[in-house]
């Protein structure tokens, strides 16, 4: 098993319970994969929070909240574009001058945040109308978290890790 790091927001996040914790073993569909995800089987886990009811005969819906783990050599920037756009902007502030490389992406009510940490991909998943401001809050609650095993890590450094496979151990 790759080594990464499982986060959490621990038993309960901004009034919403820890639902659900799922560690899965997952396997790239066949064919040319497009996107983020791993090209190779690897383990994750998953930390769900609340819970949702679907609307509708056809509804579904996603938990407000999922914070997901990833090794970062299964699951990184790189489909996402050039490193040069991985920027201290798009980051965290960890503590003094020291940041964790992130990029937000939004569609509709489905908004996600990735945090790129070195050895770890945090995906933080939220769902819903006060999506963004959830995710925002689940993702410097986490990087509070990440920030002592990174302290004397420059900007720089993380952000090549964010974005090669180069140095992966399996």
């Amino acid at each position: 098993m790759p080594a990464f790091k499982a986060y959490s927001l621990g038993t309960h996040f901004a009034g919403l319970p820890l639902s659900d914790v799922v560690r899965d073993c997952f396997a790239p569909p066949s064919g040319h994969i497009v996107g983020p995800g791993p090209r190779n089987v690897t383990w994750t886990s998953t930390a769900i929070y609340g819970t949702c009811t679907p609307e509708g005969a056809e509804g579904g819906c996603g938990p407000p909240l999922e914070v997901q783990s990833w090794p970062e050599c299964d699951r990184n920037y790189a489909p996402y574009g050039p490193p040069s756009d991985l920027k201290p902007r798009t980051s965290y502030r960890l503590s003094g001058s020291y940041r964790l490389p992130a990029v937000s992406l939004e569609h509709g009510l489905s908004n996600r945040i990735e945090m790129y940490e070195g050895r770890t991909t945090v995906v933080i998943f939220t769902d819903g109308p006060e999506g963004p401001q959830l995710a925002s809050h689940a993702a410097r609650a986490l990087a509070r978290q990440i920030a002592p095993r990174l302290r004397s890590m420059p900007f720089a450094r993380l952000r090549a890790l964010a974005v090669s496979t180069r140095g992966c151990h399996r």
